[in-house]
């Protein structure tokens, strides 16, 4: 998945609608605030039921089975792309979201009802790669592919603006610590691969400091966080993806150094690709 194409560019404006041009009531809160909301895992299909408790438990059922994603998310296939499967998972008491697809792409929004106010703050997520797409490469535009990308959304600079700034923080593959660009078709998105080994099967817990990343890449004032979510792509390698994310936090007044270094040389991008 090539993030900058202009598919994808439009996508994110569709999929935030009109909120992102001016984050309205953006504030700043003193507590942590849990971005990831997971819904309760539903009972395994074909468990037996109690007598007399038929009904109830099956229509307990149809409203759980109803409720895939956590509060407040969405999903929205990338244009010409079918989504990747998705489902909370429990594993001996411990709940995440699991994605997973083959030559598949697709946005997992949570659009902010209270936009974030730049301030001092760090978001925190845990994830872990069971199967990273063979090929994938963030440095080419041909394969620029990746299992998990967490992306924060800022306000756009005004109601005319197409494309508000978005910071992808990716799970990358042989590319080296601390690897960033410009995407290949516009400045106002930018790609961060975030530490961790994908290939070890564990979890990780990473810590970003989006509002310090914005200046830094883009030498400006950082401007409200207005949605965050994940992404999964592998619609140009056609390769499989799985990966879990089971905790997504943002805590306010805990700044650190930033995730940002300076931009490595992007490749120039074959004449096929828009």
């Amino acid at each position: 998945m090539t993030v900058a194409r202009a598919a994808r560019l439009g996508a994110i404006a569709l999929v935030l609608g009109t909120s992102a041009a001016m984050a309205v009531g953006a504030s700043t809160q003193s507590a942590a605030r849990s971005l990831l909301a997971l819904p309760p895992v539903c009972r395994p299909q074909g468990e037996a039921i109690a007598p007399g408790a038929q009904n109830t438990v099956q229509a307990a059922d149809a409203a759980c089975r109803r409720v895939v994603l956590p509060l407040g998310w969405m999903v929205r296939a990338v244009r010409g792309q079918q989504a990747p499967s998705y489902a909370v998972v429990d594993s001996g008491g411990n709940r995440f979201l699991r994605v997973s697809g083959t030559g598949r792409a697709a946005w997992f929004v949570n659009e902010l009802r209270s936009p974030i106010a730049p301030s001092s703050g760090t978001l925190a997520w845990s994830w872990r790669v069971s199967s990273m797409p063979v090929g994938a490469d963030l440095r080419q535009s041909a394969s620029d592919d990746a299992p998990l990308r967490l992306f924060v959304v800022f306000e756009r600079d005004g109601w005319l603006d197409r494309t508000p700034h978005t910071i992808f923080y990716t799970v990358g593959g042989a590319e080296p610590r601390g690897y960033a660009r410009p995407s290949f078709q516009s400045k106002k998105l930018h790609i961060l691969r975030v530490d961790g080994d994908a290939t070890s099967l564990r979890w990780h817990e990473s810590v970003v400091d989006p509002f310090a990343d914005f200046g830094r890449i883009w030498g400006t004032p950082a401007r409200p966080i207005v949605a965050i979510g994940i992404m999964q792509d592998t619609d140009q390698t056609r390769g499989t993806a799985e990966a879990d994310v089971r905790a997504m936090v943002w805590r306010p007044g805990e700044g650190i150094t930033g995730s940002y270094a300076p931009p490595q040389t992007a490749p120039r991008r074959p004449a096929s690709v828009p």
